[in-house]
């Protein structure tokens, strides 16, 4: 190391505690087999040893076996010699210090656990007790003891830095979900952990989530102490580090104020709602024009007039601070203008995209950035190209953090990835992620030099941003599309499963060492790079499925098997819809089958919480559920289309037998009221279908597709019975419902179109009452009066006679089909 490199070094181990911490992070990150039999004995002894046994000499081990190590030391070499080293370190990994420390801590035993971790220093084994105390304050709320809480969480608080130290911030999830799903009990913790999370400077983490359950559960007066402490303690830290402009970027008296605000009104606590915005007017913040108007519109009521009175007043004594008359606030149109977002349904446009990016407490989620893609989707197909470019400037000058950069060009590339710019999506990922190496670096790299390909003004990341899990499927989804052939997919795909190994190396490598590294702090030490999970093989799925056959895409399941990583529902549903797609009903049923036996719980994972199971490199993958509608749904298109309707029918009663609707689709609900109708089928009655001669009136499908005339006399067709008719359900002849009434129907829809594009209006009310004439006189001359098919003519003729428009989606679809409209003939009665 050269002089200056040195005195760099020196210089920002002193005077940086970030610097100083990532380098203990860095020196201490792995460790050998011996620290951890060293840590799993210490852990099971009951004496604490002295400090006599161990040697501070640097770069070696101690330079005697310890007393209370020598049992374990011969037991060790024995187990090695008989070759059961593997097993013993499997079962190691299980009683790791943290877990034994934490019980401590839990029990309360403060002073035994502090001093077993000042031991593990002295033998060069550094343990951070953020991560024990915060997990021993979860397992305190989870069991519900106060005394345990309060102790348990002054003590982890004393642990957690100030956000001045930790540009990259800081995770409180766990806390926090614990904390709310405790109840109305703990609502003076929360308001503790709103005062102290604001007094080192953790705003942004406590006000879209804390301060609204605060506000919405607990009595006014503990609401307003909550929130007059967190302003105080906030403005106090601001000014305290108010030549950082992280914390000062992280903190807004505003932004607070409308969080509480919002809530109360939602809430419908208006007379709250008054009191915060009084509480406010004093600490001289005035909430935005759009949330004073809505909160006036909401006592519009004549059982609020009080209140309303109050609000205005309030507002006109601080004309100062709103700079607008209560008449005015009142005149705002207050429209909402929604926009669908797959599921979800957000309103506004940059104001909520910028308060869903700088939630920075869940990381990259992927259901966030998809939301933000379709969003920014929707305003591009409006014509507001420049949207995209406006919000990317305002998130990264506005949210300095690493997390929300990343969630946003995650979004960017999800963006890309909509429209099917899969150039588009690798060239963000090139400008901003570090590169998915063959073995993942743990540096960080100045990305200056990349600024210039920017399409900003010179906004220059501090260092380029590790991928997500999300990031990492949207890059090989791009990839995988890209490639037009076997043999170059299959080249991509050896390299994908090349990093996916990598990285469970890495995983395998530093399996359960949550020692001096935890998840919040992973941008010090460890990359919050995520191990690709079954999402990023069901790109993989899918194009090896549409270019290979469903079969070789079945190959890719085999894969991830090897790798213990288990498939989810999406990518069993892609490979069971290459199935469909080719028309193999037995690899259908095949795949279905795996599916339903894989449903079955794993109680192992199951009756573990997730804060036993949290790792470094990812989510834990759940275990399937259960095959859900879509699967089943997959199953009756491919044998309606095969004609199988026995199947079908033995399908429909197995899906209400576990408990599911055929789908909350309507064509689905129609389709099974239809064909039970038609066949007289009953659960404890399966259909046992079987050959007979048809009437006069029955229709064959080669008679509907031939574009023959309906009105052709009968022919020895096969057509289909239920056996329903031999118990006396019904006399006359029963026809599948595909075959009589839906191609019916499809092909009397395009007699219409083409009426209508000859004649207009005037001929197509012609043919309806041709139409209505001709059911009549097969009604009265060729069906009998008994049975459900008489039902279900008398159905059509109500229909035909209601009917003064074609559904447009079916217009669409049969103008566009040129071919079969032209095969579609026009007769006349």
């Amino acid at each position: 190391m050269s002089m200056r490199k040195a005195a760099t070094h020196h210089l920002l181990e002193t005077f940086s505690p970030t610097y100083r911490y990532s380098t203990y992070m860095r020196r201490h990150t792995c460790l050998n087999r011996l620290h951890y039999y060293q840590l799993h004995s210490l852990c099971s002894t009951h004496a604490v040893p002295s400090t006599a046994h161990f040697s501070r000499s640097r770069g070696a081990h101690t330079e005697r076996v310890p007393s209370f190590l020598e049992a374990w030391d011969s037991a060790y070499q024995e187990q090695q010699a008989q070759g059961h080293a593997a097993d013993v370190a499997a079962a190691t990994k299980l009683n790791l210090p943290c877990d034994h420390l934490r019980e401590l801590v839990v029990n309360g035993e403060y002073e035994r656990a502090n001093t077993i971790r000042i031991e593990y220093g002295k033998q060069g084994i550094p343990i951070a007790m953020h991560p024990i105390y915060e997990e021993a304050a979860i397992h305190a709320y989870l069991r519900r003891s106060v005394k345990e809480q309060e102790a348990c969480f002054e003590d982890w608080w004393q642990l957690v830095p100030d956000r001045a130290l930790c540009p990259g911030g800081r995770s409180f999830d766990s806390v926090i979900e614990a904390l709310i799903r405790s109840g109305n009990r703990h609502i003076p913790t929360l308001g503790n952990f709103v005062r102290m999370a604001a007094s080192k400077g953790w705003v942004r983490d406590i006000q879209d989530r804390v301060l609204p359950t605060i506000v919405r559960y607990a009595v006014p007066s503990t609401a307003l102490a909550a929130l007059a402490d967190a302003l105080d303690n906030a403005h106090q830290y601001s000014e305290t580090h108010s030549d950082d402009p992280t914390v000062n970027a992280w903190y807004s008296a505003t932004d607070l104020i409308s969080a509480a605000l919002r809530s109360a009104i939602i809430g419908g606590r208006r007379n709250l709602a008054c009191m915060i915005v009084e509480l406010a007017f004093l600490y001289e913040v005035s909430p935005t024009p759009y949330q004073l108007a809505f909160f006036l519109r909401q006592l519009s009521g004549p059982d609020n007039a009080v209140t309303l009175a109050r609000a205005r007043q309030l507002i006109a004594d601080n004309y100062w601070l709103v700079k607008q008359r209560p008449d005015e606030l009142e005149a705002i149109e207050l429209a909402p203008k929604f926009m669908a977002v797959g599921p979800l349904y957000y309103p506004g446009p940059l104001a909520k995209i910028l308060r869903m990016v700088k939630n920075t407490t869940t990381s990259n989620s992927p259901p966030r950035a998809t939301a933000i893609a379709h969003l920014l989707a929707r305003y591009v197909r409006l014509g507001r190209t420049r949207v995209l470019r406006v919000m990317r400037k305002k998130v990264i000058t506005r949210y300095p953090s690493l997390q929300a950069a990343s969630l946003w060009y995650t979004a960017e590339m999800k963006f890309w990835h909509i429209y099917g710019r899969h150039d588009r999506v690798l060239d963000v990922y090139r400008r901003v992620f570090k590169r998915i190496r063959r073995q993942p670096l743990h540096t960080r790299r100045r990305m200056s030099n990349y600024a210039k390909h920017l399409d900003l003004p010179p906004i220059i990341l501090p260092w380029r941003i590790h991928p997500s899990a999300h990031t990492q499927v949207l890059v090989w989804s791009s990839l995988a599309r890209l490639k037009n052939n076997l043999n170059s997919l299959s080249g991509l795909y050896e390299q994908f499963l090349g990093t996916v190994d990598n990285f469970i190396a890495a995983r395998d490598h530093v399996a359960g060492l949550k020692l001096s590294a935890n998840d919040e702090d992973a941008s010090e030490s460890l990359p919050p790079a995520l191990m690709p999970d079954s999402a990023a093989f069901t790109p993989f799925v899918i194009r090896f499925a549409r270019l290979g056959g469903p079969k070789r895409g079945l190959s890719i399941l085999r894969d991830m098997s090897d790798r213990h990583i288990t498939p989810s529902q999406h990518t069993w549903f892609f490979a069971m819809r290459a199935f469909a797609l080719a028309g193999d009903v037995a690899g259908l049923y095949e795949v279905l089958g795996a599916v339903e036996r894989l449903g079955a719980p794993d109680w192992t994972q199951t009756l573990i919480g997730p804060q036993t199971l949290r790792h470094r490199f990812g989510p834990i993958t759940t275990p399937l559920v259960f095959p859900c509608v879509p699967f089943y749904q997959l199953a009756l298109r491919l044998l309606v289309r095969k004609r199988r309707y026995q199947e079908v029918a033995m399908l429909i009663t197995r899906i209400e037998d576990l408990g599911w609707r055929p789908g909350n689709h309507p064509k689905f609900d129609r389709f099974v009221a239809t064909f039970k109708q038609h066949t007289g089928l009953s659960r404890e009655d399966p259909p046992t279908l079987i050959p007979i001669e048809r009437s006069p009136s029955a229709v064959s499908a080669e008679d509907l597709d031939s574009g023959e005339d309906l009105r052709a006399g009968p022919e020895q067709t096969g057509v289909f019975q239920s056996r329903a008719q031999e118990v006396g359900i019904g006399k006359t002849t029963i026809e599948p419902w595909l075959t009589t009434w839906l191609k019916r129907d499809q092909l009397w829809q395009r007699q219409v179109v083409n009426i209508s594009r000859r004649g207009g209006s005037g001929a197509r009310v012609q043919w309806r009452q041709r139409r209505l004439a001709r059911f009549q006189v097969q009604h009265a001359a060729g069906v009998s009066s008994s049975g459900p098919a008489n039902a279900l003519l008398d159905a059509e003729i109500n229909k035909l006679k209601d009917q003064d428009f074609l559904d447009e989606e079916l217009h669409e679809e049969l103008v566009h089909d040129d071919q079969s409209v032209g095969r579609a003939r026009t007769k006349r009665v």
